[in-house]
Order: C-alpha cells, then structure tokens, then sequence
C-alpha cells in the first residue's frame, strides 16, 4: 500500500487528516485502489471501459464532515488513473493539494524548422518516444518489467493533434489528413534521431501543415480514466488546488448537490502548454448551487465548464403500466443512476427541444447498463416512441461563476444549460477558439439537457475569444440549441442579459453573437472595439447603450 493510502484507508467521519508538508507522495496504478461500477458521465464508451473500473489514489464513500488538507503536498501520478474518487459523501473539504503526472499522457514537441516538409522537432523532455520501423512512438513510463505503462503512435485512429502559437496566445486543431478520423499530425515519409529531444523528418506531403514555430500537443482520446469523480455527494468544496494534468477529463461532479471550486489553479506546469485532454470542470445531473470563485485555467482541448444534464430517450411507453423505457443514447455517457423516485421528469419533443409534459417518478427498475425502466404517476397521450427523450427536472442546479480567468482553449469557456439561475461576473476571457459563453441543448447529438430560464453574463472581460468558429469574426457568445425543426416558432431559452461587459478584438476583426430560439436577450452598456454583428434565428434582441 502506498503511503497516500496509508494515511487515509482508515479515515472516519468528522476528521481532519493534514499531510506531510509539501511532500511528494508517489502514486502507481498498479498500487492503487481499483474500483468497479463508477460509470461517467461524458467520458468512455462500453467498449473503453466496459464495467465503470476506476484506479484511484484517495477515495471515499459513505464519508461525512472531513476536511484532508493537503498541506502544499503533491500527488505525483505514475501510469493513468482517477485521482479522486467521491461517492454517497457529506461535507468534504479537500484543500491545499497538488496533482500532477509523472509523465503526462499528452505529448509535445516544437516545431524549430519546416523547410518545405523538411522538419526539424524539438521533443518536450517529459515527454517519453521511441521510433520503431520509422514510426514515432509516444511512451509513457516503464514498469519494473521493462514494459511501458502506456504507448501509442504520433498518428492513428485514436490520435488527435493540436498547435499551440505563443506569438497569438491561441490553441487550434491541426488539419486531417486523407484517412485521419481527427486533427493529425501529418504523415512522415522518414524520421531521424540526431541527439536525444531533436528529431528530422521529412513529411509524406511536402506541403502539409505544420506551422513552424508552433508547438504541437498530442493525445489519445479514450477517456478511460479522468481528473476526479464525485457521485451523489452533498456539500462539496475544494479549495487552493493547483491540478496540473488532466488524463481523459477534468473533474467531473455528477448527480451532487451544492458543489464549490475556489482559489484553484488549474494550469500546465512550467515548460508544457496543455493541461487537460477536455473539458475541466463538468457538472452533470447536479442540484443545489455550483460555485466557481476566484479560479486559473488555460491549456484545455475542450471546454473549462460544461453544465447540463442528460436526455435519455423513449423507446417504448406502456400505457396500462403508466411505464417508459428509456435509454442512455449517446455511447459516452450510460451506466450511472440517473433518477430518483420522487423526481420529476419532462417530456422533451425532439425535433423542437421544447417540453410538452412532466410527471414524478413513482419507481424505477434498472434492466442493464443502458436501459432504465420508469413508473410515472401518468403519462402523455402524444408520444413519439424511438424520438422524444426524457429530462430530469429534479436535478438543475443554480450557477455562480464569478472572479476566474479563462485563458487559451482550443474549445468554449463555459457551456451552460441548466433552468436555475445563473450569474456569470467579473471574469477574464481570454483567447477561446470558442465563444466565451455557448448556450446549447440537444436530444440527438451528445443528449446534453436542458433549456435556460434565467442567465446574466455582467462585468467580464472578454479578449480574442471565438476566433475558431467564424473566420472573418469573434463569436463572442452563442445560444445555438440543437433544433432539428429549423422553422418551428417556439422558445427554447428564456432570458439572457448581457451587461457593463468589454469585448477585445486585437486583430481588428468584428464581434459577432448568434441568438437562436431564445425569447428575451438583453444588451446593455457593453463596450466593443469593433463593431458587433447579431446573428439571430426566432430571437428577440434588444440593444441599449444605456
């Protein structure tokens, strides 16, 4: 047993565990808790991971009222696992912790020179290769056996590539090739070691991409494992953690109440220029309030904040049971306890994304991974077997995000849909290929619920955000709900006021907000550098300066 687990296997309620001032704990995953049935939301198929297995250096389950104070200690990550794990828990603190990997799953390397596909590569020290057969082989540690804990190659079907451009502070997605299933780094036709981080290749197409100068960052995309997993907890808060390596995800808080990030940093450590494989902090199924203050991020491939819940859809109603069965229906997100009895669910019609129905759960019965059983109170008279999915209304937190810095990501800053109120202020934005803010809601791609009622977007800074999207403009913000019925006039959103905001553009380009289906956007004494295109689609809009 390894001396994290050492120190808190034995944990009991309404304790304080401190650890050893700034010390270094050494974690492997094969010595380390191994866990079964933690099914996550938004990460590994069935495939990926077929029974929820979870490796963890601190768990939890069952716990209340302690408080671990890391004390300036780092958890030092040897292989790929969860670091956290919290299930059916009251009342933690976790504060004043370090997490980092060893040898981070992410690669990354320099590009010093591309003289027409003639390459010279700087590789980042910790980031561990061999060249087999004249392919580049990304490596993570050896075990005692010699064998590596991990290994893939620069280029396959699970590889995505991005570049990082320190002159514009900006993450973007490399180009794909012929055959690429994602962003990749272009074929090499040779490959030559001259010293021990220094590569030449020679690219297959002379005159692919691969911008000189650029630092490229590279990963598999499996989310076998991911930052932390919190499950049907209550009164979460984690405070002064300086995380800075994500495998998978980031954290992931599904299905708890009142949950709070503050004085965090979740940025790369000095010399890397990534720091998560997605999104950082997601939030799926949660009730109560969600308290984001006084946070650091930059260095995402995905969103820093993703809210919502998940549509499950209908495939079967019996009528003389009163009973649905319903499914998980995006292969990312399945396996975990997404109703109560007692909580209310609402019909969602799926080519509108509107609701027509709500009903309480009276009991449920859990037939396999990917399909729930549901005894309603009653049901409606109009549904559309195979089509319309379910919400659960029950658990919709209200959301307060305010005094954080956003800095480059090669996706959005915040994605956002939950109907509790949410209040968006006094937050730095900072170079997001994606809006800073997106509204979304869709029952037929990634099933992420729901519409919003009740957002303000006040005093935040917002700087070459949204460059991605648009060429010939910054998209700000977006509320762009996943209607398949394009000519439907209905409401998906309710209100959104966007206030004493300062929009940047410092390459002189437009700004740009698309508004679709939402009934009520304010804009009020916000400053733009540029002028503001607003693109909207069954929206009402409303500009004032004062």
């Amino acid at each position: 047993m390894n001396q994290l687990l050492k120190k808190i296997s034995n944990i009991q309620n309404n304790a304080t565990v401190l650890l050893e001032k700034d010390k270094i704990y050494d974690v492997y995953e094969d010595d380390c808790i191994f866990l079964h049935g933690y099914y996550c939301s938004n990460t590994a198929s069935k495939q990926e991971n077929p029974d929820g297995f979870r490796k963890a250096a601190l768990w939890m389950e069952n716990k209340q009222n302690i408080t671990i104070d890391g004390n300036g200690a780092t958890i030092l990550i040897h292989g790929i696992m969860t670091p956290i794990v919290l299930r059916s828990c009251k009342n933690i603190t976790i504060k004043n912790l370090k997490i980092d990997y060893f040898r981070p799953t992410m690669s990354q390397f320099t590009v010093l020179k591309n003289d027409h596909g003639n390459c010279v590569l700087s590789i980042h020290p910790e980031s561990l290769f061999e060249i087999r057969e004249n392919v580049l082989i990304w490596c993570g540690e050896k075990k005692e056996n010699g064998e590596y804990r991990w290994e893939h190659p620069y280029k396959d079907e699970n590889t995505l590539s991005m570049y990082y451009e320190p002159m514009t502070n900006r993450l973007q997605f490399l180009e794909r090739e012929e055959n690429d299933k994602f962003p990749s780094v272009p074929e090499f036709s040779a490959i030559e070691q001259t010293d021990t981080y220094t590569l030449k290749v020679r690219l297959k197409n002379s005159e692919a991409f691969l911008p000189e100068g650029s630092i490229v960052q590279s990963r598999n995309v499996v989310r076998d494992q991911i930052g932390g997993f919190f499950e049907e907890c209550k009164n979460l808060k984690f405070e002064n953690l300086r995380v800075m390596f994500f495998h998978g995800l980031g954290m992931l808080s599904q299905f708890c109440e009142n949950i709070t990030f503050k004085n965090c940093d979740f940025t790369p450590k000095k010399g890397r220029t990534f720091v998560s494989n997605a999104d950082g902090f997601q939030f799926s199924g949660c009730k109560g309030k969600i308290l984001i203050e006084n946070n650091r991020a930059f260095g995402n491939h995905d969103d820093f904040i993703n809210i919502h819940g998940t549509h499950l859809q209908i495939e079967e109603a019996y009528r003389k049971e009163n009973a649905l069965l319903v499914r998980f229906a995006n292969e990312s997100s399945w396996g975990f306890q997404a109703f109560h009895c007692g909580d209310i669910i609402e019909f969602v019609r799926w080519n509108t994304l509107c609701p027509y129905f709500r009903a309480k759960v009276l009991r449920y019965e859990r037939l396999n991974d990917t399909q729930i059983k549901l005894f309603l109170k009653k049901l409606p008279s109009d549904i559309q077997e195979q089509k319309d999915v379910i919400a659960n209304l029950t658990y919709m937190p209200s959301v307060i995000i305010r005094k954080n810095y956003f800095g480059y990501t090669a996706a959005r800053s915040i994605l956002c849909t939950t109907s509790k109120k949410v209040v968006i202020s006094n937050n730095v934005f900072e170079h997001n290929a994606g809006p800073a803010l997106l509204i979304e809601d869709d029952c037929n791609f990634w099933f992420e619920s729901g519409y919003t009622k009740h957002i303000v977007f006040k005093n935040n800074k917002i700087t070459d955000c949204g460059f991605l999207e648009d060429k010939g403009s910054h998209i700000d913000i977006a509320v762009t709900p996943q209607v398949m019925n394009q000519d439907m006039r209905q409401y998906v959103h309710g209100t959104l006021k966007i206030v004493k905001n300062s929009f940047i553009a410092p390459d002189g380009k437009p700004h740009q907000m698309r508004f679709q289906f939402i009934r009520s956007v304010r804009l009020k004494k916000n400053r733009f550098d540029t002028p503001l295109l607003v693109q909207k689609t069954y929206s009402n809009v409303v500009e004032t300066c004062l």
